[in-house]
């Protein structure tokens, strides 16, 4: 008689973690492997999220899938076999203590427990240190993470399985924009399209996108009716941001570039009938040369020099040529 099989191990788990597919084979196997992990890899590509899923795996006392009742997995949000330091910034010696301290107690309600550090990069020398014994003697799970690998302590990964995340594809960070975040579909793409493959901490900063996406959209809907406004207008972008700014500038006229010589497939979708009228009032050659001074301007972000300057100059130069 033909047995029902049951689904493999990583298809019932992990549905809530968008992206590294071929990684969560490997994720589920340490479900039954206590040890100690450090997870590194780009900056908000779902270290955190995955060691989290995997701690409530770990300490389920029932199916140990997606969806499961059980006592444990209800109460995983204040379970008393699970500790997370390293999330309010640098780990000092007190935060080791503590997890040294929650280390040395049998578990209250699951078989085991599971420790999560976070920004374990962050850890002083002093607290590193005092956490090394513990981390090397006990028989519970660890799960150290860190954007920064050549900052952790020496002794620290050696004392670890070094599991790598790779980053997210826009796919990616479109569906966790849109399904966690609760963005718009058409707005997520956006950030996804900029996101990807990208070391900034892109779902921190994807309402501070979004807005400046709308800043330059205003912004080349006026430009070449008035200079001096356009100027003004770059003085009430901040500092810190003008290098976010440009970027949408970069990325909203090549969207106008690509609409005026006939392709449609454009990054930002649902802008496209406000982008094609402003693409009328603009000629192909004096987009082109906007957008290398933009670009040009662009690698100075990086360099301790007076960003809004070198912007202004490069819309001076350019703006007697993009007008039809």
């Amino acid at each position: 008689m033909m047995g029902v099989h049951p689904l493999p191990v990583e298809i019932l788990m992990f549905s809530s973690i968008i992206g590294h597919e071929t990684l969560k084979p490997r994720l589920s196997s340490l479900i039954s492997q206590p040890g100690s992990y450090l997870f590194y890899g780009p900056m908000s590509v779902g270290k955190r999220s995955a060691a989290f899923e995997l701690s409530k795996y770990i300490l389920c006392k029932d199916q140990k899938e997606d969806g499961c009742t059980c006592n444990s997995c209800k109460c995983f949000q204040n379970h008393p076999d699970f500790l997370c330091v390293g999330q309010e910034g640098r780990i000092k010696v007190e935060d080791a203590e503590k997890v040294n301290d929650f280390a040395g107690y049998s578990p209250l309600i699951s078989n085991t427990r599971v420790i999560v550090i976070d920004d374990v990069d962050r850890a002083t020398s002093e607290a590193a240190n005092r956490l090394l014994k513990t981390i090397e003697d006990s028989s519970y799970t660890f799960f150290l993470i860190t954007s920064d690998l050549s900052s952790v302590l020496p002794t620290l990964k050696s004392r670890c399985v070094q599991i790598k995340f790779g980053t997210l594809s826009q796919d990616d960070i479109t569906n966790i924009l849109w399904k966690k975040h609760g963005f718009e579909l058409t707005k997520a793409r956006v950030i996804g399209w900029i996101g990807q493959g990208t070391s900034s901490n892109i779902f921190t900063d994807a309402g501070l996108y979004l807005k400046h996406r709308d800043k330059a959209h205003e912004f080349l809907g006026n430009f070449g009716l008035d200079l001096l406004s356009s100027l003004d207008y770059v003085d009430g972008v901040e500092k810190k941001e003008l290098s976010i700014f440009i970027d949408m500038l970069i990325l909203i006229l090549t969207d106008i570039l690509n609409l005026k010589i006939g392709i449609e497939d454009i990054v930002n979708a649902d802008l496209r009938d406000s982008l094609k009228k402003i693409g009328d009032k603009f000629s192909e050659k004096g987009m082109i040369l906007v957008l290398s001074y933009l670009t040009q301007v662009k690698k100075y972000s990086r360099l301790n020099i007076n960003l809004a300057l070198h912007l202004k100059n490069s819309l001076m130069k350019s703006h007697p040529a993009i007008r039809v």
